[in-house]
């Protein structure tokens, strides 16, 4: 299933030229070590002269230190770079070592790269920060943008703020609002305040900021609004209650958001809830995002295959391919989803 949707990512892929030179294939002992965790076994592999920039033959053409970077044990990768490995190499999406590991959420395999010298701003699917964002993991954001300027240590006020807020304090925030505006206030990170009490699922906290002024839509750096964030982060309810609240279900992300839609995150989530709400509030199923795979893809790719047949139930489109991607029908044989097939099969049929 993993090489399947490995596959599927790379139908998706712009790739980028690597250049012409020959590259070394990654050897087992290696390949073996990291998917092990098994740091003794890889330095083992390296003191033996296994180059640590070798690529692999297929997929995104990692590098070592990448696939250490989607294991949460920072032993691996320091024995990477102990071994020389290029921490700024970048796979064919553009992504270097750190944005894998900000995509699957690994701060102390961010924090070892970044005191190695890793750049924030290699830019593929885009910053380490924009990915942690994107991917709603919190501690790895904080890490990325711990040291960058402008990031000082937020007030007693602001603290109790967002305390408040994630917290379901109304009483708190009442007070608060009292000795400051809070129709504008961010977080730690510059976001919209809403989207912390959208992602804790606070509604008591949430209709305070709304009535106070705060705009519903409001977007972060990447173009998420809190409805975003409260579809990634499986908070049905808080979902439900931005739609009755007026939030816009068609939202679309900025581009280093991958524009994508609050649709797109609940299927990637594979919340089948979330999914049918939104489609219940009209939300359009069929917007691709910049890599042109819509919420159907993108579920495919992530293995969530309710997801899919959620979608498909709603009347999601499958006939919309991404360049360069399979037939949806191709797609479910692949993953070998045979309920996925006769769906697909009964709506060709109506």
């Amino acid at each position: 299933m993993r090489f399947i949707i490995v596959g599927l990512a790379m139908a998706l892929a712009m790739p980028l030229a690597l250049g012409a030179a020959a590259v070394a294939q990654i050897p087992p002992a290696i390949s073996d070590a990291i998917s092990d965790g098994d740091v003794e076994a890889l330095t083992a592999a390296l003191d033996a002269g296994a180059d640590p920039d070798a690529r692999a033959e297929t997929g995104l053409q990692a590098t070592p230190l990448m696939l250490a970077a989607s294991n949460p044990d920072p032993g691996l990768t320091r024995a990477l770079i102990a071994a020389g490995a290029d921490i700024e190499i970048r796979d064919v999406m553009g992504d270097p070592a750190i944005n894998w590991a900000a995509y699957y959420g690994h701060s102390a395999v961010v924090a070892e790269l970044l005191s190695a010298g890793a750049s924030r701003l290699q830019v593929g699917h885009g910053t380490a920060a924009e990915i942690a964002m994107r991917r709603g993991h919190q501690a790895t954001l904080a890490i990325t943008l711990r040291d960058e300027d402008g990031m000082g240590q937020q007030g007693r006020l602001e603290t109790l703020l967002e305390t408040a807020i994630v917290t379901g304090d109304v009483a708190m925030l009442t007070e608060i609002g009292q000795l400051t505006d809070l129709s504008g206030a961010s977080d730690w990170a510059g976001r919209p305040l809403l989207h912390a009490a959208a992602r804790s699922g606070q509604t008591g906290t949430a209709a305070i900021l709304i009535a106070a002024g705060a705009d519903i839509d409001a977007v972060d750096a990447i173009g998420f609004t809190a409805l975003f964030e409260a579809a990634r982060d499986g908070q049905d309810g808080m979902v439900e209650w931005l739609i009755t609240a007026g939030a816009d279900v068609d939202h679309v992300a900025a581009e280093n958001g991958m524009a994508l839609t609050a649709v797109h995150l609940a299927a990637i989530g594979g919340d089948v809830g979330i999914v049918s709400r939104l489609a219940a509030a009209g939300a359009n199923l069929d917007r691709p995002g910049v890599s042109g795979a819509t919420a159907l893809y993108w579920a495919a790719f992530e293995g969530q295959r309710e997801a899919v047949l959620a979608l498909l139930a709603a009347g999601a489109d499958p006939g919309i391919v991404p360049d360069g991607a399979p037939e949806f029908a191709a797609v479910a044989e692949m993953l070998d989803w045979p309920d996925v097939a006769a769906r697909l099969s009964a709506n060709a049929a109506d």
